[in-house]
């Protein structure tokens, strides 16, 4: 039995996105979301986008972008090293909830390819999300 049928992985992009948007935003009856709640909302976002092929792809091709870039800038460094910077960036930076939502969203697609624990992290992500979306 469906509540509100298949929502597919586009959709489940286009939700999390816009919950995203005007959770942090405030102001409205619902309590606007916390640093965690940005958190695993960008992080299924992420696995949203990574799913749910085009236009949404653009969100990965961004990030093996920049991820490139820091590769060229800085020889040696890894995807866990990477990922290992973006999470001390968001446990010591003072962040907006929004601002730790997209950072999430660039944590999950460079935690998929670091291997390890936070491909581990990335993999139960996105498999949840994808019971969800056809669910």
């Amino acid at each position: 039995m469906h509540f509100i049928g298949s929502i597919g992985a586009p959709g489940m992009a286009a939700i999390l996105t816009l919950w995203l948007f005007l959770g942090t935003n405030g102001g409205g009856k619902i309590k606007p979301l916390g640093w965690g709640g940005a958190f695993g909302i960008g992080s299924f976002a992420g696995a949203a986008y990574n799913a749910g092929g085009s236009p949404w792809n653009i969100i990965s091709d961004l990030v093996n972008d920049l991820v490139g870039f820091a590769f060229a800038a800085v020889p040696g460094l890894t995807m866990p090293a990477v990922a290992v910077c973006i999470v001390l960036w968001l446990a010591y930076r003072k962040l907006t909830p929004r601002r730790v939502g997209i950072w999430a969203i660039f944590f999950w697609y460079v935690a998929s390819g670091a291997g390890g624990v936070w491909a581990l992290f990335a993999t139960q992500v996105s498999q949840l999300m994808q019971r969800f979306a056809v669910a």
